[in-house]
């Protein structure tokens, strides 16, 4: 591939790279979202154990962890779509190689 061919596939390319960098970030900021929410929601458990122990309540903990697991399985779907569209997008920049090299023969 010759040098204009590369700065062509480049230039093809910069939009593709940058907009999977916005994606990406999106997906990042949604998963630490949940990360947090997790984080407080697990805090919450352990008071509401606590509490229930010291009164001498028996306390029912599965709808917590039913939420939290939720919020897990939120979180694997949310990184499977992030490497579905890097893949994608990895798949289109390395198309525009090739067409660019392909013009050059």
């Amino acid at each position: 591939m010759g040098f204009m061919d590369k700065v062509s596939a480049g230039f093809k390319n910069a939009p593709n790279k940058i907009g999977a960098g916005i994606d990406e970030s999106k997906f990042n900021s949604k998963i630490r979202d949940l990360k947090k929410e997790i984080d407080v929601m697990k805090s919450e458990l352990g008071d509401t154990i606590y509490q229930a122990f010291s009164s001498g309540d028996k306390f029912d903990y599965q709808p917590f962890c039913e939420n939290i697991k939720a919020k897990y399985d939120e979180i694997e779907t949310i990184e499977n779509e992030k490497q579905e569209m890097l893949d994608a997008k990895a798949a289109e920049r390395e198309k525009n190689r090739q067409e660019a090299e392909a013009k050059k023969k």
